[in-house]
């Protein structure tokens, strides 16, 4: 196994000249319908649980049963994606997927099975979204990585835009069996398109002929890395965050606002159509946009996000959301740029299963304490404190980016 080093130097991003080829153009279109799929199929089965059992408390179960198996994904990614490949990862697992939703088909009106197939959605997405940004690795280069990161965030706030609402159209006007099949005939297609994928260039296959590699070892190998640790974890952070803000997003505004829930789903659309708008900035300015900026723009979003939950102006409150949108985005192109160029082959799967992880279930779970919190304490004081841990996150971030920089150039020749 090759040493904790970095590969190349931790430095801004060669030039983008690098056109995007058809096999990048496939990617970026199997991402689109894969997070599209994940998302739609969250409110799917929320409204699908909600329609059979009537109870409120059936739709908070379907965020715990995401926990379990997303865990499972987080600690042995490792291992099934070396041992599978990331492509035939994908492969399996979108095709279990569509046989396991065809199969429900028939027994819709079945709250066991639906809490099955949910848990079972859980698993596949995190699992071969992680696999997917593996096998994307595979085929970038320094020319060409911030542009198809830049493409893929603008298409992955698309889905996010796009997602919730077609998923609950889809159970409201055509019922749960019609939308599991749509779900599982779009699972399908995705498997078909990787395959058409051509093999990696040889140069970005480099990870070493062994066997698949445990968590606790892709965990020390980021320990040796401890610029892109602090990175990684800011990352997880600002998720986890992200996944209590949209939640809450809804007593928030009944509780500052005195509005609906169309007002609430209007600000978390705004921040969507700032995540599109950041990945153009990030592709247009990738030098701009570095490692090295990245503590100090999360202390920016995180006080954008404070001051958010203290105005009471509706205008700026959207204008707020947009920029939040804005620096999320960035935010996603950078860390996953850098973990692309700079964590060994066989490390990804884990440490993009992490970042899946924070920002699927894991950050799910967290987000049902907080509306515990918020019962007690007020949303906008939940908020408010995550605004606040999001800003001392930052700065730890950016002061061991400093320091670990300075640390390694000094040990230089």
């Amino acid at each position: 196994m090759k040493s904790n080093s970095i590969s190349p130097p931790l430095e801004p991003e060669a030039k983008n000249n690098d056109r995007l080829s058809r096999d990048h153009m496939v990617l970026l279109v199997s991402d689109f319908i894969l997070r599209f799929v994940g998302i739609a199929c969250f409110t799917i089965f929320i409204a699908g649980i909600y329609t059979v059992t009537q109870r409120t408390s059936s739709v908070g179960l379907i965020s715990l049963a995401t926990v379990g198996p997303s865990f499972l994904v987080l600690l042995f990614s490792g291992i099934y994606t070396r041992f599978l490949s990331p492509l035939g990862t994908i492969r399996w697992l979108l095709g279990i997927r569509g046989i396991a939703f065809l199969s429900t088909v028939p027994l819709a009106e079945s709250p066991a099975a639906l809490f099955a197939v949910a848990a079972l959605q859980s698993l596949v997405h995190q699992a071969s979204v992680s696999a997917k940004m593996v096998l994307d690795a595979e085929y970038l280069t320094d020319g060409n990585r911030v542009s198809f990161n830049a493409k893929k965030t603008l298409l992955k706030n698309i889905a996010t835009i796009t997602g919730p609402a077609i998923g609950g159209a889809s159970v409201a006007y055509f019922g749960m069996g019609p939308s599991l099949v749509v779900m599982a005939s779009l699972s399908l297609l995705v498997a078909l398109l990787v395959s058409l994928v051509q093999k990696p260039p040889a140069h970005q296959s480099d990870a070493p002929d062994e066997g698949g590699v445990s968590a606790l070892s892709s965990l020390r190998h980021l320990k040796g890395i401890p610029e892109i640790a602090a990175i990684v974890a800011v990352y997880c952070m600002v998720s986890v965050i992200l996944e209590v803000q949209a939640p809450l997003m809804f007593p928030f505004v009944d509780e500052v606002y005195e509005r609906g829930s169309d007002y609430a789903g209007l600000l978390l659309g705004l921040c969507g159509v700032g995540g599109i708008a950041g990945a153009l900035l990030a592709q247009r300015f990738p030098h701009r946009f570095t490692e090295a900026t990245l503590g100090w723009l999360v202390v920016v979003d995180g006080v954008v996000f404070f001051t958010f939950t203290q105005i009471q102006q509706t205008v700026l409150a959207a204008l707020a959301c947009i920029l939040l949108g804005i620096m999320g985005a960035v935010t996603l192109v950078i860390v996953e740029g850098a973990v692309q160029r700079s964590v060994e082959a066989q490390h990804r799967p884990f440490t993009f299963s992490l970042m899946q992880f924070a920002g699927g279930a894991g950050g799910a779970s967290i987000g049902v304490g907080m509306a515990f919190l918020a019962d007690t304490y007020g949303a906008r004081s939940v908020l408010g404190s995550s605004a606040l841990a999001e800003i001392l996150m930052g700065i730890l971030a950016a002061a061991v980016w400093r320091y670990s920089i300075h640390h390694r150039k000094e040990g230089q020749p």
